[in-house]
């Protein structure tokens, strides 16, 4: 290996990780780069180091421990609900008419919306906190 190579892949392991981890098209620009670093650094060959993937910083332990995608909030809001089904049926369960006012007018109301409300509360995000540094 001549000098100039090892020290472009000293560049690339301090930059940029280990040399196993480079794609082809990054190994083609590391011979471009030995060659210009042959005849010194320049420029040209500096880009060629920027336009190389960098390492992805590890991610971080509260990130990698949030793995349900709601929040307690969205399940109170899907019991809720659940709860205004459950009241629906048992509304129409008690009145025990097929052509009764409940069964026909209130009930089919509450379960529209508590199957919309369910929707939503699957959507719901809730707005995020910044802390404030002063």
């Amino acid at each position: 290996m001549r000098k100039s190579e090892k020290v472009a892949n000293n560049l690339i392991r301090y930059q940029y990780g280990n040399l196993n981890e480079i794609t082809d098209f990054t190994k083609r620009t590391k011979k471009i780069t030995f060659k210009l670093l042959k005849w010194g650094l320049n420029t040209e060959s500096q880009h060629l180091m920027k336009s190389l993937p960098k390492r992805q910083p590890p991610k971080k332990a509260a990130e990698k421990a949030k793995a349900t995608p709601l929040e307690p909030v969205n399940y109170i809001m899907i019991a809720l609900g659940a709860l205004g089904i459950a009241a629906s049926y048992w509304g129409m369960y008690l009145e025990r008419d097929v052509d009764g006012v409940f069964a026909l007018f209130v009930s089919p109301i509450t379960l529209i919306g508590s199957y919309l409300w369910i929707i939503f509360a699957i959507l719901y995000r809730p707005k995020t906190k910044k802390k404030q540094t002063s």
